[in-house]
């Protein structure tokens, strides 16, 4: 464990602060990026402007750079919010950052939508190897103009009281973020880092594999999740490969990435055919139809994710249940990591 001066207290506090600097400091920008992971839900009927999209600050990722900290803390980077769902009523995404130490920040952040002032709140925690540090934050947006907003934040963690501003853009030309066309292979890129998670029962290495194929649809459906992506069909789909003791091939796998306890974990146990339209049962069951089986998937097998809970979806190809060496995918190629909003068993549909 590292000295306490820069231990993960400190690091919350970094965290809060990296995201809304001191009131003294209010010129870093934070900018979405091109249509690479931006999403929507096809049901908003929002009115306010989209704030859809994946934003990193316009240093290029490394933020807190100009903010006087013990030791090596003056440096985080990987810095990513994505608000991935929007409605009338709320817009939801994560937000995330790694610093150093090891110390990884991730929470959900909300804001209520229906006023001109846009009420925030930030929950997570900063995870250290075996300690977690929670944080629970507030803020306001408030416009400065069609494509920016004024962030006032305050808030608590486990190293004290937080406070600062921050100036955040919302968008490209006219602030709309879901206005942009969906995503290429070429541009495609985790939502929700992959790099990041502990991958459980898969390919070892899954998060290195080339993503050469962006989701463009997750249908969550009482009967399944259903996917839509470029290499799933096609003169250029993923081969097809006969797991051991199987009569019949598979084409891919469908896995699912999960926030427990300030980490990320991720798996892809869901195998599906070529044709079969989707898998996985109803939202309230996937702890117990995917992870059932604690000796391979704890925690995800404790942790059945809860309507309102930002989850990250994706693919990969050939057969990713119970091969931890990639041998089963006659490529090894995954998609993008997308993140959608936990529904109840009625299902949400995103488009991405």
């Amino acid at each position: 464990m590292v000295n306490r001066t820069v231990s993960i207290l400190t690091l919350v506090a970094t965290a809060a602060l990296t995201f809304a600097c001191s009131s003294e400091r209010q010129t870093t920008v934070l900018i979405p990026t091109t249509p690479s992971a931006t999403g929507r839900t096809s049901t908003s009927a929002s009115s306010a402007p989209s704030l859809l999209g994946t934003w990193h600050p316009v240093t290029g990722g490394t933020v807190g750079a100009q903010m006087t900290l013990p030791g090596s803390l003056s440096e985080c980077s990987n810095l990513q919010l994505n608000v991935t769902s929007q409605t009338a009523t709320q817009a939801s995404g994560v937000l995330t950052m790694d610093c150093p130490n090891g110390v990884r920040i991730s929470g959900n952040i909300t804001g209520l939508l229906g006023n001109t002032v846009v009420p925030v709140t930030w929950t997570g925690a900063a995870t250290q190897g075996s300690e977690s540090c929670a944080f629970n934050m507030t803020g306001t947006l408030t416009p400065i103009d069609p494509t920016s907003y004024r962030f006032q934040f305050t808030g608590t963690s486990c190293f004290g009281p937080i406070g600062g501003t921050e100036t955040l853009r919302v968008g490209g030309s006219g602030g709309g973020g879901g206005s942009t066309p969906p995503p290429t292979s070429s541009t495609a890129s985790d939502m929700i880092p992959l790099s990041s998670a502990i991958i459980r029962n898969s390919p070892a290495d899954l998060a290195r594999w080339p993503i050469t194929s962006a989701i463009r649809v997750v249908d969550m459906t009482p009967n399944g999740i259903h996917l839509e992506f470029s290499k799933q069909d096609g003169p250029g789909r993923w081969p097809d490969v006969v797991p051991p003791g199987w009569e019949g091939p598979i084409q891919y796998s469908m896995g699912m990435v999960l926030l427990i306890n300030g980490q990320l974990y991720a798996s892809a146990p869901v195998q599906l055919w070529y044709g079969l339209a989707g898998s996985g049962g109803p939202p309230s069951l996937y702890a117990a139809n995917w992870f059932y089986d604690a000796g391979r998937w704890a925690p995800m097998t404790f942790h059945q994710p809860a309507p309102g809970e930002t989850i990250g979806i994706f693919a990969m190809a050939g057969n990713g249940r119970n091969v931890l060496d990639g041998s089963q995918s006659p490529v090894k190629e995954r998609t993008n990591v997308v993140a959608v909003t936990m529904p109840t068993d009625a299902g949400a549909h995103f488009v991405f």
